[in-house]
């Protein structure tokens, strides 16, 4: 603060004073009664009076004006230079800058928090989606079931259309008198009796009598029974393929078996037991030619109906416990411990049941039945519900595959009614075109 302002403060402070101690005196006197006396005023004293009140009150005002002025002045530069600018600014300022170091340091605080309370958030939220992995992802027994069985069954299947192919193929050479075949020469009969007697044949069978051994029952034909898992093998249907859940016939392996044998003789005695003819003369005559369409025809509606023959034996054909998948090669052993959790404990048993390599049929049968089967199959149905959910998808997709193959036997005996119809109507196609052909020649 300059000098100058100090003085005028000062100055300001004694006024006050005197104008306090002259209130006190003023309203502290004692009143008394007012007296006046009249004085006679001549007119030269009264204008002059007046002028002089007149100028003394112009003068007054130019003096008050100024001082006010002069006071409102000191005032300005007083509030704008000494007290804002000098305190009150400079306050402000220092406020200022310590209300933002403040601030900051709260924000620095309170982003601390944040991030603590962001990081810890995103911990537990970590930690709760790996609980729930583990608890999600990890499969059940039941559901491994479904996983490790299906592993050959693709392979199973594909090898089992290869087999009818194969049979389908064997049948229609036959049929047509193939060059490899006996039905080309005439001797298909002679070739089946001599199978029969070398592999087939029942001493037992033919009204055997015990008094005459060697001369009744079919002793002439064969002199001993042969094995009994083949008796009779040609014939019984019932047997040799509807019975057992896979058959040992693999055409892919090139080894004959058995069965594969007794299976062809089956389907010889079923479809088409008198072979054709395989030896018609004169084929550029239209009447032969005739003959031989209609020899063809028979052909065609036969190689239909042993179709469906031919496709069960493809489905139960031996499979393969081997596939594209990384293991499965064991397959054969996991459907055996569904069957021993079924109570075979007998391996010689499961064998007989699914054989050795279970066909498609076989293991189809186990993944959509007999793992139902177990009892345990719905205990461990009280599981994670995602387990649940995946057994269930398991489960749809076994159902789409039986009702697949429940649908190319619908096809198949479409096909076999159809061939039916149109063999029950060629009669009456023949009588109606007879009469057509006479009413045509009548009108000539």
């Amino acid at each position: 603060m300059s000098k100058k302002n100090i003085i005028n403060l000062r100055c300001i402070s004694v006024r006050h004073v005197i104008c306090v101690a002259a209130l006190i005196l003023v309203f502290g006197t004692q009143p008394r009664p007012a007296r006046a006396d009249c004085v006679e005023c001549q007119p030269p004293d009264c204008i002059l009076s007046i002028l002089t009140v007149l100028g003394n009150h112009s003068a007054g005002e130019s003096l008050m004006a100024g001082h006010m002025s002069n006071r409102f002045g000191q005032y300005r530069d007083w509030l704008i230079e000494t007290f804002f600018t000098d305190n009150v600014l400079r306050a402000m300022m220092m406020m200022t800058e310590q209300l933002s170091a403040v601030g900051m340091y709260q924000m620095f605080a309170v982003g601390a928090l944040m991030d603590a309370k962001i990081q810890l958030d995103t911990q537990r939220l970590f930690q709760e989606l790996q609980v729930q992995a583990i608890k999600d992802y990890q499969p059940s027994d039941t559901f491994c079931y479904f996983g490790t069985n299906i592993r050959s069954l693709s392979a199973s299947q594909n090898k089992g259309i290869y087999n009818k192919m194969a049979l389908n193929k064997a049948s229609m050479n036959r049929l047509m008198g193939e060059s490899s075949q006996g039905s080309a020469g005439g001797n298909d009969a002679r070739a089946r009796w001599n199978y029969f007697v070398a592999n087939n044949c029942q001493v037992f069978n033919n009204n055997w009598a015990p008094a005459n051994p060697t001369i009744s029952g079919l002793q002439p034909a064969c002199a001993t029974s042969k094995s009994s898992a083949r008796a009779n093998a040609d014939v019984q249907y019932g047997r040799f393929v509807d019975y057992p859940r896979t058959i040992d016939v693999d055409f892919t392996d090139g080894v004959s078996t058995d069965d594969e044998h007794d299976i062809i003789a089956l389907s010889r005695n079923i479809y088409g037991h008198k072979a054709p003819s395989n030896s018609t003369p004169f084929l550029t005559r239209k009447s032969v030619q005739e003959f031989f369409y209609d020899q063809r025809a028979v052909a065609a509606k036969r190689n239909v109906a042993q179709n469906s023959f031919n496709t069960i034996v493809g489905l139960k054909s031996s499979g393969t416990s081997s596939g594209p998948a990384p293991g499965a090669n064991n397959t054969t052993e996991y459907m055996a411990a569904i069957l021993h959790n079924l109570g075979l404990t007998d391996p010689l048993e499961i064998e007989e049941l699914i054989g050795e390599n279970p066909s498609y049929l076989a293991q189809l049968e186990i993944l959509a039945k007999r793992v139902y089967q177990d009892q345990s199959f719905y205990a461990n149905l009280y599981d994670k519900p995602e387990n649940v959910g995946r057994t269930s998808v398991a489960m749809r997709a076994i159902d789409l595959m039986v009702e697949r193959e429940m649908y190319e036997s619908r096809l198949r005996k479409e096909m076999l009614i159809s061939v039916l119809l149109s063999a029950k109507l060629e009669k009456t196609y023949d009588e109606v075109e007879s009469v057509f052909e006479s009413i045509t020649a009548t009108n000539r």
